[in-house]
């Protein structure tokens, strides 16, 4: 495997991983891909890996109100963990993202080889999440929930308010305002994406807690303020004053 990092000012700003031949798999439909050297090879398009306990474990659901979501390999703490992201955007007073499944798994392969993937579904959207229990608690009691767990679940259900919120004018207003050229194009870095951006700004602006958004490059608290009031039209439930990361809490 070769990992590509991009580096911005000493971070790390985005990374991109190369696997061999042999673990090709095609994510998306044909049509929707750039052509490369890929196009005429034979490789699977199977996007999961074989069916197994762990994906097959449908366990108790997350109801709030009329809203169900189904959940697979959870546990009490996993769909409280769910329950905090969805409330964080009604506290907001944003409408909750409509999400019609969610799976914590530990096939890396089923989230792309990163910590969480969002695939556009028929009724909303599916997320997947690869860690357990044991990953999501920051304490013996899971009183509280990693800070890096809780960003990661917002920036997931994030995408599926974008889909059922934005239309194609807001998103081109988006990327304009971010300098930036592509909304989802998958040919260029992941943080070069306007969705990235928009989804990592949500995220900024619901946690509970201050959040270092390096993955788009670091910017201020101002501007980060200025994108979500763009995208939701509200202010951020984040207050600027607490931008400044507090390391070794959660």
């Amino acid at each position: 495997m070769v990992v590509w990092l991009v580096l911005r000012e000493g971070l790390v700003a985005a990374e991109t991983r190369y696997w061999p031949i042999d673990r090709a798999r095609r994510c998306l439909p044909e049509d929707e891909l750039p052509d490369g050297w890929w196009t005429d090879r034979p490789v699977p398009t199977t996007t999961v890996p074989p069916r197994t306990e762990d994906l097959d474990s449908e366990t108790d659901p997350l109801v709030v109100g009329d809203d169900i979501i189904t959940v697979y390999n959870g546990t009490a703490n996993l769909n409280r963990l769910l329950a905090w992201g969805r409330g964080r955007f009604e506290a907001a007073g944003l409408t909750p993202p409509p999400i019609v499944s969610a799976t914590f798994t530990l096939y890396s392969e089923y989230c792309d080889d990163i910590g969480a993937r969002y695939r556009r579904t028929d009724g909303g959207g599916d997320l997947s999440f690869c860690f357990g229990e044991t990953l999501v608690c920051w304490d013996e009691n899971c009183t509280h929930f990693r800070r890096e767990v809780r960003r990661l679940v917002l920036h997931e259900m994030a995408h599926a308010w974008i889909d059922a919120t934005l239309d194609e004018g807001a998103k081109q207003r988006f990327a304009d305002h971010a300098g930036l050229d592509a909304w989802n194009d998958k040919s260029v870095f992941w943080d070069e994406r306007a969705v990235e951006h928009a989804a990592e700004t949500l995220a900024w602006g619901l946690m509970d807690r201050d959040l270092a958004v390096i993955q788009i490059g670091s910017p201020t608290a101002e501007q980060l303020t200025d994108d979500f009031r763009l995208l939701t039209g509200i202010d951020p439930l984040i207050k600027t004053d607490d931008f400044f990361p507090t390391f070794g809490a959660p």
